[in-house]
């Protein structure tokens, strides 16, 4: 033991250590090894349904619920929020939409939906198998 200095932790870096250690997995930090060797930090943070604002528990309930509480969307009835539920349509695409109702009328097929400013055949063909012409074709 010559030459060898005997030194203590001091207690102040032992709680730090220990707070530190303890709140690494009090918030749901991992760490997870992958392929490798290589290790990647993943972090999962749990929230109940108290701790969320009714906005976030409503957010994660239309996002459950089932596709057929969601589709068929009637493009004849719908409004613009509505139209937004459909893939490739965002908030221009739907005014666009109940734009081209409003000024030529009920849509008199599926395939009309293509005359509409900014929708060509690729989105047509996305949303034709979700939209129906009138709430009993649904």
């Amino acid at each position: 033991m010559a030459g060898k200095a005997s030194q203590k932790t001091p207690l102040w870096v032992k709680i730090l250590l220990l707070v530190a250690f303890t709140s690494f997995f009090a918030f749901g930090i991992g760490l997870k090894i992958g392929q490798h060797g290589r290790q990647d930090f993943t972090i999962s943070a749990q929230r109940t349904k108290t701790d969320m604002t009714w906005e976030e528990q409503d957010a994660i309930e239309q996002a459950n619920r089932p596709l057929s509480s969601v589709y068929p969307i009637c493009i004849n009835t719908a409004d613009a929020e509505q139209l937004q539920l459909l893939p490739g349509i965002g908030e221009v695409k739907a005014q666009a939409i109940v734009d081209y109702r409003t000024e030529h009328g009920p849509f008199s097929s599926v395939e009309e939906v293509e005359q509409v400013p900014g929708i060509g055949a690729q989105i047509k063909e996305e949303i034709a198998p979700l939209i129906c012409l009138s709430e009993e074709d649904g």
